[in-house]
This record gives C-alpha cells, structure tokens and sequence, in this order.
C-alpha cells in the first residue's frame, strides 16, 4: 500500500475547484479524514482482483418491460 500524503493544501485546492468554500480550520480538520479514505482506497487498489466476477450484474432485458 502506499502512502498518500493529503496535505491541508491540497483539500483546500480540491474544495476551491469544486466550488466549495472552506475557512482555514474547516480545511485543517478534513485533513486527517480524506488522509484516511484515500489509504483504503489504496489498500482496495492493491487487491489482486483478476477472475472475480461482481457480486451483483446487471443486465437488459432482451423483451423489454411491459410495465
């Protein structure tokens, strides 16, 4: 798994593009939270997932749905 550093910087310049505004102490407390998703999705990433089908498919239904 590798290390993310997420910095008070980046989640600042993420909120600004999204158009989200955010004081200096908002920014400074979402630091330690989006570090923290950003590591399990890394630990997601590193699952050697190759043959697993999903457990859920969808599918169209070749008739149609008369409802």
């Amino acid at each position: 798994m590798s290390e993310n550093n997420i910095t008070q910087n980046i989640v600042e310049s993420l909120a600004l593009a999204g158009g989200i505004k955010l004081t200096s102490d908002e920014s400074a407390a979402l630091v330690a939270s989006v570090q923290a998703t950003a590591n399990d999705m890394a630990t997601l990433d590193a699952l050697d997932l190759k043959g697993v089908e999903p457990a859920i498919t969808f599918r169209a239904d070749p008739q149609g749905d008369s409802r």
